[in-house]
């Protein structure tokens, strides 16, 4: 993936395990990145791409605190945490 514009990115720690990146201009959701050392990737928002994604949904994380108005009704993994 290729990012232009990355000088708009601004970043937000959120948490000590998660920061997040967001459009400086309109603060649309961009990326969400793991702070912990054996992660080596950003999570990107399906939202940004404009053509259809060949990927499908491989897990599912923070189910412990879902909303009560959430039904996962796939057969994807659940997981508590990461």
């Amino acid at each position: 993936m290729r990012l232009r514009g990355d000088d708009q990115v601004v970043w937000y720690q959120s948490s000590q395990e998660v920061k997040r990146g967001f459009c400086g201009r309109c603060g649309s959701t961009l990326f969400w990145q793991p702070l912990k050392e054996d992660y080596e990737w950003i999570g990107v928002s399906a939202a940004l791409f404009d053509s259809p994604l060949p990927s499908k949904i491989a897990k599912h994380t923070f189910v412990s605190e879902q909303g009560s108005y959430y039904d996962i009704a796939d057969k994807v993994s659940q997981h508590l945490r990461y």
